[in-house]
């Protein structure tokens, strides 16, 4: 039966049958499309909770004697104890408002410490409180929001190969409007099937109809929606914020959330306990790990397993793009492509040596500097012209797997600097930068600046580059 003839029998509100559910004192049937099936059993349980309820049992001596860890007699015994207790407080409440009476007092005379001792216990209804949890909601919203976004940033770094990290603030906002556009089509699908999301499933949320059942798609998406607009201010700057304020100041007040009440929804959530704030803190770290494997794996260059001329060149320039956004692009011949743009570095002159069967296995590229006309000099790594130089011939030593491991040498890269040059052997390549300089000084290892001590046209600054597969 419908939780429609469940009231008509019992003459128990839906709200109230429901609360006895989530204590775990009613377990109905659930049928396919999801909607609960009362049966005659449930009826009598139902009677059963009523009566005692009636009586003033409580709920815990109830769930005790269904699960058979109490005796009836003995928790009647019990109960006859206390309602003798609170007949004796109810005639001192009594003899208490008949001597105030008696002494004439009025609300501005009343002396409230008095009295207040004589004042009986109030009793309240077994309705099921709105939960006030409006941090839980809020990280359970967090953590679907992160896993949505993450479904665009994979595709974005993934798929497009776009370098996130290098996108400025109007891009993150650009972003968190795509998690809403995301979040718009993809949380009606889970609520519509399941009941609930991942964020909310770790917090023991669930939204259902009031009378039973998944939520219709249509449904779940107005709700969606609501919360898009009312819970989170379509993520408009300061509107976000006090669209937040709003939802926990109603979550305080202990009032159900507007997008639940409008739809006539019931919306459910389980006790708290420490696992599911680990569970959610391991969750989110989990997705700002994935993200930022995602942007590394983004990064890497499409050819691998020994590399042509052609191939070098591919990606070397993709690296550059990815990392520096340099403006130049090098043929397979060794020669540079303006791309347009500007470049604070010389194009170098550069080589590529093959083995007999046209694979790469040595890259030289050479600055050339004079004093009469170049007065600075950026040393390479300054712009990631060694990390492209060195890395797009990594990528030939293994496969798309094994280049994770070849991002050693970037590391290793990255603490090669000063004009004694260097030698680094990592990732299946070594890499090795020799300067040749008079008439310049080396300014803070990353500039080459003229000293005009010196003679111009003797002045020279020569920074070989060569990588070698090992």
């Amino acid at each position: 039966m419908t939780i429609q003839e469940v009231e008509a029998r019992t003459g128990l509100p839906r709200a109230t049958v429901r609360y006895y559910e989530r204590e775990g004192l009613l377990s109905p049937q659930r049928l396919e499309n999801g909607y609960r099936d009362y049966s005659e059993d449930n009826i009598a349980t139902l009677f059963r909770i009523k009566l005692l309820r009636e009586l003033g049992v409580a709920l815990e001596d109830i769930r005790a004697l269904q699960r058979g860890e109490a005796e009836l007699p003995d928790t009647l015994h019990r109960r006859i104890q206390t309602l003798s207790l609170e007949r004796e407080a109810a005639a001192s409440a009594m003899a208490a408002c008949q001597a105030i009476r008696e002494d004439g007092a009025s609300y501005d005379t009343l002396d409230a410490a008095y009295y207040l001792h004589r004042l009986p216990t109030l009793s309240s209804l077994d309705l099921p409180e709105v939960t006030a949890c409006p941090w839980r909601r809020y990280f359970a919203r967090s953590t679907d929001v992160a896993l949505y976004g993450l479904v665009f940033y994979l595709v974005l770094t993934m798929g497009f190969h776009l370098n996130l990290v290098k996108m400025g603030a109007w891009f993150q906002i650009l972003f968190s409007y795509l998690e809403l556009v995301m979040m718009y089509f993809l949380e009606p699908v889970l609520l519509h099937f399941f009941g609930t999301t991942p964020g909310k499933a770790i917090f023991g949320i669930r939204v259902e109809y009031a009378d039973g059942g998944y939520l219709s798609y249509q449904d779940a998406k107005a709700r969606t929606w609501q919360v898009i607009g009312s819970g989170m201010g379509y993520n408009i700057p300061i509107y976000h914020l006090v669209c937040l304020y709003r939802s926990w100041k109603h979550q305080r007040e202990g009032r159900d959330m507007p997008w639940d009440v409008d739809g006539d929804l019931c919306f459910s959530i389980r006790e708290n306990a420490w696992w599911r704030v680990a569970v959610c803190a391991a969750a989110l770290l989990a997705i700002s790990g994935v993200r930022t494997a995602a942007n590394e794996a983004g990064g890497f260059p499409p050819n691998f397993h020994g590399l042509t001329p052609a191939e070098y060149a591919e990606n070397y320039n993709f690296l550059c793009r990815y990392r520096a956004d340099t403006f130049y692009r090098l043929t397979e011949t060794g020669e540079w492509a303006d791309a347009g743009g500007y470049s604070m570095l010389q194009n170098p002159t550069v080589t590529m040596e093959t083995d007999d069967t046209g694979q790469v296995q040595t890259v030289t590229a050479v600055w050339s500097y004079r004093g009469d006309e170049d007065h600075i000099v950026v040393w390479p790594q300054a712009q990631d012209e060694i990390q492209s130089f060195s890395m797009a011939l990594a990528a030939g030593e293994g496969g798309w797997l094994s280049y994770w491991g070849r991002l050693e040498l970037s590391t290793a890269l990255n603490k090669q600097w000063g004009s004694d040059g260097f030698t680094c052997q990592a990732g299946g390549v070594t890499v090795s930068a020799q300067v040749d300089q008079s008439g310049y000084f080396d300014a803070n290892g990353e500039w080459y600046i003229f000293s005009g001590d010196a003679d111009a046209q003797d002045a020279h600054c020569q920074i070989t580059l060569t990588v070698s597969a090992t």
